[in-house]
């Protein structure tokens, strides 16, 4: 009898277990599936397990979350703190500063101003320096095209790229010619570059109908992240037409907030071993080192 009861009892926890969290075993029983035996040698940065990297959201990539302005209302208060406390904003900032965003959340929800609910964050990005690390999120308008303008958005990203092993250097031509300051750029495609150590690389970013690809940018960059297996994703929450709002966060919490609809996580495709040479060569070249082409001029 006591054995009776305690098998129905193990069994009535399993189904309330597997009724609560099925998304999340079957999502884990998928991982599971998807990490196939790598065919490639120990340390061998063409495994499979080195391409593929952190398992990815099934959310879709191929354009941005929409979501119209509206009405804020005092109502709306405990949410916007509440999707910031998710995304680890308030931790980035001084109790000073946590006090200030608090104020300008009130002030617009009570002033019932019709924008998005990140909006707030655009105010409050006035009396923060990025390069600093001072702002937790990133505010982006892919219609500003001056060079320095787009290469504070990438110092602003690179700091938080720091941690993983990787830093963001410059945007430069698709022919890798450097950019003046004051230039403004014009449609087209351009290369960043970036760094792995002391190694240099660069990948494509486009400028089509006078904005930035500010979702292709993000995507890439977290395609380069899940290669590194860093432990951050960037999100981009829905844009206020040119506007993005970009936030650095942990791959847990970016998956989290990904599924609640209300943030997105850009990822490519994933790599296959067909696609390493090409990507390498292409879009993940190397830079050519000074005393590189001090060797090939001598040569000739």
């Amino acid at each position: 009898m006591l054995q009776l009861i305690t098998i129905l009892v193990v069994a009535a926890v399993a189904g309330w277990i597997w009724m609560t969290r099925k998304e999340e075993i079957l999502q884990l029983l998928g991982k599971r599936e998807d990490r196939a035996p790598s065919t490639g040698k120990p340390g061998d940065d063409q495994s499979s397990a080195k391409l593929v990297g952190h398992a990815r959201s099934t959310a879709r990539n191929d354009g941005p979350i929409e979501e119209a302005a509206r009405k804020l209302t005092p109502l709306d208060m405990p949410m916007i703190q509440a999707r910031f406390e998710k995304l680890g904003v308030w931790e980035h900032l001084s109790e000073h500063q946590g006090d200030m965003l608090r104020q300008t959340i009130m002030e617009h929800c009570k002033e019932g101003r019709v924008e998005l609910w990140w909006t707030p964050l655009v105010e409050f990005a006035r009396f923060l320096d990025y390069q600093k690390g001072e702002m937790p999120a990133i505010i982006m308008d892919a219609a500003q095209l001056e060079v320095v303008k787009v290469r504070k958005h990438l110092f602003a990203l690179d700091y938080r790229l720091r941690r993983s092993g990787m830093s963001i250097e410059d945007i430069t031509t698709a022919k890798g010619d450097a950019l003046e300051p004051d230039q403004v750029l014009t449609d087209g495609d351009y290369k960043v570059i970036y760094k792995v150590r002391d190694r240099a690389f660069r990948f494509p970013v486009t400028i089509q109908d006078g904005k930035l690809d500010i979702l292709g940018l993000i995507r890439t960059i977290n395609g380069l992240c899940e290669r590194k297996k860093a432990k951050g994703r960037f999100l981009l929450l829905p844009p206020a037409e040119s506007a993005w709002c970009v936030v650095y966060a942990l791959f847990t919490t970016a998956e989290q907030v990904t599924r609640s609809n209300w943030a997105q996580l850009p990822l490519p495709d994933a790599l296959r071993e067909e696609d390493v040479e090409r990507v390498s060569e292409v879009l993940h070249s190397r830079v050519p080192e000074k005393d590189d082409t001090d060797e090939q001029t001598q040569d000739q």
